[in-house]
């Protein structure tokens, strides 16, 4: 496959509500380069189609050595759940 290549994906069908998941989600603890990382259940910003996927959504900063230098990092880590944008309210 080629880098520029469009590859076609059937959809997803999430099996869970929204309120489902934003009642009963726990937050993911994660570690990144060092950083400890909370990355916490969200609900997405809609689309430009007006569709709002769910998930999870965690941001840090932290630092890493690169060669003699630290060079600052900023750290997003989105995680969508597959179909959650056509769930069920």
């Amino acid at each position: 496959m080629a880098a520029n290549e469009i590859v076609e994906r059937s959809p997803t069908l999430c099996p869970i509500t929204r309120s489902d998941f934003l009642i009963s989600a726990q937050d993911i603890l994660g570690d990144i380069a060092g950083q400890k990382i909370k990355i916490a259940a969200s609900d997405f910003e809609p689309d430009e189609d007006g569709r709002q996927a769910f998930g999870w959504l965690g941001k840090a900063a932290g630092s890493v050595k690169f060669g003699d230098e630290t060079v600052e990092l900023e750290i997003v880590v989105t995680i969508k759940v597959s179909g959650s944008e056509d769930a069920t309210p």
